[in-house]
Parts: C-alpha cells; structure tokens; sequence
C-alpha cells in the first residue's frame, strides 16, 4: 500500500511502503500532474548507503541516477531509460558536489559499473570521472603499444631508435567538461641518460581527445624537431598502427569513440 507524502511541483519526494520494504518516489510537474517512479529492490542498498530516507525531498538529479542504473520503474511504461522522462523543473533542487560524490560512492559500493555507466552516471551528477576507474585501461593500452614495438618507425623521428630502447608511456585523462585526453609517448630511451640534456630527448607524443566540449575526434602528434617530409611521413604511419590500438581500448571499455574525425595535425618543434 502507498502512504504517498505529495510534493510541491518540482521537488520529489521519497516514501515507503506501510505495509512491506522497499521504497518509491512521488514527483509532481505541471507538465505531467503526479508521477510514482517504484524502486526496485536492489535499489534499496543505494538509497541507504546515500544516506536518504523515507521523507527527505530529493533531487532530480537522482531520479536521472537511477533511470540510468534502471533501479526505478512506473506501472504505465515499464523501465525507463536516462532520457525518457527530463522535466523542466530539473534545475531545482540540485544536489551539493558533497551530496553527488556520496551518491556516486553508494552506487560503486553496491554495483559494478562499466565504464560508459560511469561515465552516464557523472555527467547526470556533474563530477569528473574518478581516476582509478580508467587505470586498467591506461596499462593495458601501454602495454599493447609495447607489443608492436618492432613495428614502429622510428627511424627519423626517434634516432634510429631500436625496438628494445623505445619507452612508452599512456596517460588517460577525463573530466566533465574537456572529456576523454589520452596520450602516447615514444621515447628513445637510449638517448635519456644523465649524460644527456633534456632538449637532446627524442620523443614523439600522440593525442587523441574527443568528448566534453570536442563532439568529434582529434589527433595531434608533437616532437616532430624539424621540417622534414621523412619525419612528417613517419609520424603518420606511426598514427596508423596506433589508431587502431587506442580505438580497441577505448570501445572494450565502452568509452565513447566519435565516429567522424576532425582531423590529424603535427606540431613541428619540440
């Protein structure tokens, strides 16, 4: 049995049930009158370990939350998904960056999020991507790009680097606004002693950025030291047996690849 607590327009509330566990949210919108989202069960730890109770008005934001886990449903439409149901009243409410990041805590302590559901689920609370989540793909990545050693040119670009002095290193960054930032680095590890000044390091450094603010793809490769088309040439087939690599690591992790490029660019000078 329902023992709704009846919200003002724009702020749902959470109930329970009076006659068995489990909880459900009342909302009400001018657009759409009195909406009941019922929470399934699993849903319940979430709700607990959020620190939200049977009462508390709660924000729109974590009804997003849960569409997107498909922890809520309605008896009318069945389950529903992140973007059914947006009302205009969404800005009101909001939760604190403090209230988010329990949030996002609750929901990892009980579930075992893929990447593209982080990912959701981050951008509908506004906090950044949290680090430790992409670190299995930056090692895996850097190591797939170690494989292919042998297979690189690095004739110009790197010194006549031989296969067993090439270094590399992956760095994957993401935030709410800039999105995904992943660089390569090929290093010749060979000319990186302490005998060895900086500025003589030979490297060539791969970016690839989309998502955020960037709605296509974009690869940029730096270190090229001096105009040559040799060098030039070198550094786009270095792009061509990387691409691949990067694009495998991203996809498995379910991270968002634009399917339209904006285009490679070199950036002469290290």
């Amino acid at each position: 049995m329902l023992s709704p607590v009846l919200p003002p327009f724009g702020m749902p509330t959470l109930n329970k049930y009076t006659d068995k566990s489990g909880y459900y949210i009342r909302a009400r919108t001018p657009e759409t009158g009195n909406i009941t989202y019922k929470i399934y069960s699993k849903g319940n730890s979430v709700l607990r370990d959020a620190q939200l109770k049977a009462g508390d008005e709660i924000s729109w934001d974590v009804i997003k939350t849960l569409k997107a886990l498909e922890l809520i449903y309605t008896d009318g439409s069945g389950t529903l998904g992140p973007d059914d149901f947006v009302p205009s009243t969404s800005g009101s409410g909001d939760l604190s960056p403090k209230q988010a990041e329990l949030l996002l805590e609750s929901i990892q302590a009980n579930f075992q999020l893929t990447e593209k559901q982080l990912r959701i689920i981050c951008d509908i609370l506004g906090l950044d991507v949290p680090k430790q989540n992409i670190e299995s793909t930056r090692t895996q990545l850097e190591a797939e790009v170690q494989s292919i050693a042998s297979k690189i040119p690095m004739t110009t670009t790197l010194s006549d680097c031989a296969a067993a002095d090439l270094a590399t290193s992956v760095s994957i960054n993401q935030t709410h606004r800039l999105g995904t930032e992943l660089q390569i680095t090929l290093l010749n590890s060979n000319l990186t002693s302490a005998a060895t000044a900086p500025d003589e390091w030979k490297y060539v450094q791969h970016t690839f950025r989309c998502g955020g603010l960037i709605s296509e793809g974009q690869w940029s490769i730096s270190g090229i030291d001096e105009t040559s088309w040799r060098q030039v040439g070198e550094a786009y087939a270095q792009f061509g047996l990387l691409l691949p690599i990067v694009e495998r690591a991203l996809e498995r992790e379910e991270f968002e690849v634009p399917d339209t490029p904006a285009g490679v660019t070199i950036s002469i000078g290290s």
